[in-house]
């Protein structure tokens, strides 16, 4: 924004904001409304916010673009699939946001990129600034773009060629299964103080779910006579970096993060890490 020459113009508090605190902000020289999603955290209790549909009446009373900094990628409504409901790109733009920022990467799955949907007149504008032109995604990031967006032409494809939507929508089955078959590739592999399967939550991240748990299984291990500290360390210079979560002196091997395919990677580098010692 400082490059650009932008002031950024900040309204309401941080716990509530209105549409008069807008209101009140505008000035002649304002040139947009710009809401940003709090994709990363969430704020209980006394909290206010302005709905995007009221930003968008703000801003053709006076003639403003309304500009959605959405960040997640969540292209469409994922509740059909077990997820709880989040504001997604088709909602803004039916909403009637000129402009939608997004990211390629997170729940979209794609390459890291910055992606601006929107009206055809302003995304033309924004290609002529110098910028894009030094900021513009290059040919890797295009072709793993569009391969991914390709998926979601069929939407019953995208929970099984999109690793984050796989890894989102397991379910509980599944990763019981996939416990129980890394367990047993495991025993035989150590002395083990603890090797067990236990409950556990996987946590979403990926500029979405913020606070939203999900239940899971994990595989806990412990090597007899070192500690978890030095064999996660161990663990993470593997040929193939194997990351674990460390608690009550235990490594914590979340199965929702595990796919079918890395299951023989996985139990090799545990085995390689184990003959090191």
């Amino acid at each position: 924004m400082q490059r650009s020459g932008v002031r950024l113009i900040e309204v309401g508090t941080t716990n509530r904001t209105r549409i008069g605190d807008y209101r009140d902000a505008i000035t002649p020289r304002t040139a947009l409304l710009l809401r940003a999603h709090p994709s990363n955290y969430r704020i209980l209790g006394f909290s206010e916010s302005v709905a995007l549909p009221e930003l968008v009446e703000l801003g053709r009373e006076n003639n403003l673009p309304v500009v959605e900094d959405l960040g997640n990628g969540l292209l469409f409504d994922w509740s059909d699939v077990g997820l709880p409901a989040e504001e997604n790109v088709c909602d803004c733009l039916d909403a009637g946001a000129d402009l939608v920022l997004v990211s390629g990467d997170k729940v979209l799955g794609g390459p890291q990129a910055g992606i601006i949907l929107g009206k055809l007149e302003l995304v033309a504008r924004l290609k002529k600034n110098a910028l894009a032109r030094v900021l513009r995604a290059d040919k890797l990031a295009l072709a793993g773009l569009a391969a991914t967006v390709r998926v979601y032409l069929n939407r019953r494809r995208v929970p099984e060629e999109i690793p984050v939507w796989r890894m989102l929508t397991a379910s509980p089955q599944l990763l019981e299964a996939r416990a129980a078959r890394i367990h047993q590739r495991m025993r035989p592999l150590a002395h083990w103080s603890v090797l067990e399967v236990r409950p556990c939550t996987s946590e979403a991240g990926s500029g979405t779910l913020p606070v939203m748990e999900l239940p899971s299984r994990a595989v806990c291990a412990l090597p007899a006579g070192v500690s978890a500290a030095a064999w996660s360390a161990r663990l993470r210079l593997a040929e193939i970096p194997v990351v674990g979560t460390v608690r009550q002196d235990q490594v914590w091997f979340d199965m929702r993060t595990i796919s079918d395919e890395d299951e023989d990677d996985f139990g090799r580098m545990i085995a390689e890490s184990l003959k090191e010692r």
